[in-house]
């Protein structure tokens, strides 16, 4: 289990853009929610910053027709941000949950350093996000981290007080020494989406490419040859772009 705060936000995403406050850093897609009394910030990974790593781009796999975990807990869920457990809601777990194996997941293609941040990004990520936007009645989930580190404003959007949700993508399988603090069981993430004039849900699965799939009850590579990739790399590196103020 990890020290970090394991959060669900339930609400309708208004806007979505590509952003970086460090030009040198890959943007996240940092996705605006808006809840019942206040806004929050998803920042979502699509690629590493791993030095260590020859190909960086991360595994996505994006499921439709699904049946998320504990469904009537979420439909019945209030808009808004609660840490986990909350109300039976519990966190997810890629693996003992089901929802997605590796052999499931293909690279996230990358964007183009040299093109505008606002032009880049990951086509079928991208599309499926407008499309909620656009629908009035589409609602998103996203488990995750809740931001633990906050400023007074949200750099990406502007709003005040900061707040929002980060590592939306697999949170377990890091080798030590690799973000290895962030390893938990139950504490994955990831994006549901549900559209109600459909009944239909979609979930958008990330991890990277250095984890293991193959963990132990805490979340540890069983065998580190299979996420050897950077794990000489101290956490305080940086080395995916997700220090504390990543979100920034």
């Amino acid at each position: 289990m990890s020290r970090l705060t394991t959060a669900i936000l339930k609400g309708s995403p208004t806007d979505a853009k590509l952003f970086s406050r460090n030009p040198h850093q890959r943007p996240h897609y940092h996705i605006l929610v808006k809840t019942d009394d206040k806004p929050f910030d998803i920042a979502v990974n699509i690629a590493s910053e791993d030095p260590n790593t020859a190909d960086v781009r991360v595994l996505y796999a994006i499921k439709s027709n699904i049946t998320p975990p504990q469904v009537d807990k979420l439909l019945s869920l209030n808009n808004g941000m609660f840490n986990l457990p909350y109300e039976e809601i519990k966190g997810i777990d890629y693996v003992s949950d089901g929802l997605v194996t590796r052999n499931e997941m293909q690279p996230l293609p990358l964007f183009n350093r040299s093109e505008p941040i606002e032009q880049q990004g990951q086509p079928e990520i991208k599309q499926l996000v407008e499309e909620v936007i656009a629908e009035a009645d589409a609602v998103l989930y996203a488990f995750g981290h809740r931001y633990d580190q906050r400023s007074s404003g949200n750099a990406a959007w502007g709003f005040q007080p900061d707040d929002g949700i980060h590592n939306i993508h697999m949170n377990q399988g890091n080798a030590r020494g690799n973000h290895d603090d962030e390893n938990g069981r139950g504490e994955d993430g990831a994006l549901f989406l549900y559209f109600p004039s459909r009944q239909t849900w979609y979930g958008v699965y990330i991890a990277f490419q250095t984890q293991s799939f193959d963990n132990d009850a805490n979340g540890y590579p069983k065998l580190d040859s299979q996420s050897t990739s950077g794990e000489n790399t101290p956490h305080s590196a940086g080395s995916r772009g997700r220090h504390p103020h990543h979100h920034h």
